[in-house]
C-alpha cells in the first residue's frame, strides 16, 4: 500500500510555496493521529546524538565501525550473512522505538512496515527509497528529516556515503493483535540504549588514550 502524500513530514511553520505546489511534504498536523502522536516523540530538537554529557557520541559511533575491534565493527560482522545490514539497538522501557546504525554504502532490503511508524535521521544522509502508484520513488534525506510509514507501506534505506555512517531513530505505533516488529529486519545488538551508550562511551575513552599514548612530544632543547 502506497502512502497518499510524501513520506518526508515538516512542521505548518516549515512550508512553502513550491512544496505546496509539487506536493513533496506532509504538514504534520495532516498526519493521521497515530502518527501524530509518534511525531512528537521524536520532532523535538534534544532527540540527537551528541549531548552535553557525551559530546563526541556521533564521532565514537563512526570509530567504532571503522575500528577492526570496535563494537560496532563486530556486530556488524556478525550480521553480515543475513539480510538486514545495520545494527539495531532497542529501548529497554520502550519497545517500541528502535536506532538503527547503517554503515557506509550499505543498502537495506525493501521492508514491508507492519504498522503505522515515524523515522528521524540522527546523523549522516541516505537515499528514501519507497512504493506509490506502483511505481519505486527516492528522495535524499538529511540529518534532522524526519519519514512516516503507515501500515503495509514499503520503504528502504540507502547510504551512499563513502566516509559517514547514517544513524536513524524510529519510533512505532503499538496497535492491537499486530507486532511492531519489521520482517527480515533481524534481532537486536543491544537490548537498551543506555546500556549501549555506555560501552560505546567506554569504547571511545579507551580510544583516546591510546591517542594520547601515541603523540610524540617533541625534546625540549637544553642550552648551556
Amino acid at each position: 500500500m502506497a502512502s497518499r502524500t510524501s513520506p518526508k513530514v515538516i512542521t505548518k511553520t516549515e512550508l512553502t510555496l513550491d512544496q505546496l505546489e509539487d506536493a513533496s511534504v506532509t504538514i504534520a498536523e495532516h498526519l493521521p493521529q497515530e502518527c501524530q502522536h509518534l511525531y512528537a516523540s521524536l520532532a523535538g530538537k534534544n532527540i540527537c546524538l551528541d549531548t552535553p554529557d557525551f559530546t563526541d557520541f556521533s564521532k565514537a559511533l563512526q570509530h567504532s565501525i571503522s575500528s577492526p575491534k570496535g563494537l560496532l565493527h563486530g556486530a556488524l560482522k556478525k550480521r553480515a550473512a543475513g539480510a538486514e545490514s545495520c545494527t539495531r539497538v532497542d529501548f529497554a522501557d520502550n519497545r517500541n522505538i528502535v536506532l538503527k546504525i547503517y554503515p557506509c554504502k550499505s543498502t537495506t532490503p525493501f521492508y514491508t512496515q507492519p504498522t503505522s511508524a515515524i523515522t528521524k535521521l540522527l546523523y549522516g544522509s541516505a537515499i528514501y527509497r519507497y512504493h506509490q502508484n506502483k511505481a519505486v520513488k527516492e528522495m535524499p534525506l538529511h540529518k534532522g528529516d524526519i519519514t512516516w510509514l503507515s501500515s503495509s507501506d514499503e520503504y528502504q534505506l540507502e547510504n551512499t556515503s563513502d566516509t559517514d555512517i547514517c544513524v536513524t531513530i524510529q519510533a512505532r505505533q503499538a496497535e492491537s493483535g499486530k507486532t511492531c516488529e519489521v520482517a527480515n529486519e533481524g534481532g537486536k545488538d543491544w537490548a537498551s540504549y543506555k546500556e549501549f551508550k555506555e560501552a560505546i562511551r567506554a569504547e571511545w575513552k579507551e580510544h583516546k588514550k591510546s591517542d594520547l599514548a601515541t603523540v610524540v612530544v617533541p625534546p625540549v632543547p637544553f642550552y648551556i
